[in-house]
């Protein structure tokens, strides 16, 4: 009998430590990007024109909402890509990148690192260079 009690406290005991797992959402790991929505999180421009250079970094969703540069984005598993629901080309993936072909065929490459993906652009306006990253986090 005592036998039997502690064979079945041990399994309780067992049962209670290995049953649980830690909960934390900050180490989910994106695989792909199909079926998926996204928010911007965070954007910073960094201007050069005339030898002089400016930085600015939104790292609020209200600064994002106030400079207008938050936006939803969206991998649907057609292959089709969406900001704000508005059709804006093509996507396809090959392990943590993620190629994105807008509706002019101009293309980019966004990383994907767990649950956010990264964007880093620079474009040239009338002599002045942009310098962009966008990161956006997972919504679904």
């Amino acid at each position: 009998m005592k036998k039997t009690r502690m064979l079945g406290l041990l399994l309780v005991s067992f049962l209670m430590f290995s049953g649980c797992s830690k909960d934390d959402d900050d180490d989910t790991q994106i695989v792909t990007v199909s079926g998926t929505q996204w928010e911007t999180i965070y954007a910073k421009f960094s201007m050069t024109a005339n030898g002089s250079n400016v930085v600015v970094e939104l790292k609020t969703k209200a600064e994002l909402v106030e400079a207008d540069e938050y936006q939803t984005a969206e991998f649907r598993a057609d292959g089709t890509f969406y900001v704000d629901n508005a059709s804006m080309g093509t996507w396809s993936q090959s392990g943590n990148t993620v190629t994105v072909t807008n509706l002019d065929n101009s293309e980019y490459d966004a990383v994907l690192n767990g649950n956010v993906i990264e964007v880093e652009l620079t474009e040239t306006y009338e002599g002045m260079t942009v310098s962009s990253i966008y990161r956006y986090g997972l919504l679904n």
